[in-house]
């Protein structure tokens, strides 16, 4: 474990001073497990009534996991935000990815489109399923819950001075214009 201490940070000409850091140090990086739930957020931070997604994935090994089922146990909880767009197990596809070159499959258990209505934090509460797997072709079938994390996706006030004509959009754009 290293530590960080006495950190003292300048924001607009004031110190402030700010809680230890501990951090673990591991002799190799960590390998991903055979199976997991987790909650991806499209945005770390947005403003005061941007959208953003959140998405949850069963991701399982593909070499050393076959699983047969799998169903909600708890879907997540969220506080303080409008939910325009939810998304729930409809026979999604087992989309191929690799992780530090180990092939898996993801499946989308839930999706969700919100809008933040104050600014702080909102907690994105976890979800459980329990899901239904064997690890060998004609092996035995074996039961199992799992749990994402608890994200936390920050939210900023509306900058001050909006003009007259302000309409309420917000974050970064990229627009092109063709000829």
């Amino acid at each position: 474990t290293a530590w960080l201490k006495n950190i003292s940070v300048t924001i607009d000409g004031k110190v402030r001073k700010v809680a230890n850091k501990s951090i673990q140090i591991i002799a190799e990086k960590q390998k991903a497990k055979d199976v997991f739930l987790v909650a991806e957020i499209d945005h770390d931070k947005v403003y005061v009534g941007q959208g953003f997604t959140i998405n949850y994935y069963l991701y399982f090994n593909r070499t050393r996991v076959a699983v047969d089922g799998y169903r909600s146990d708890k879907d997540p909880s969220f506080a303080n935000i409008i939910k325009r767009f939810t998304h729930l197990r409809n026979n999604e596809p087992r989309e191929p990815i690799e992780i530090d070159g180990v092939p898996y499959f993801r499946i989308k258990q839930f999706s969700l489109r919100a809008f933040a209505e104050s600014p702080g934090f909102v907690d994105l509460g976890p979800m459980t399923i329990e899901i239904e797997y064997r690890t060998a072709d004609y092996g035995p079938r074996y039961r199992k819950k799992l749990t994402s994390t608890r994200e936390k996706i920050a939210i900023l006030p509306l900058p001050a001075g909006a003009p007259n004509s302000f309409t309420g959009l917000v974050g970064e754009h990229q627009i092109e214009i063709g000829q």
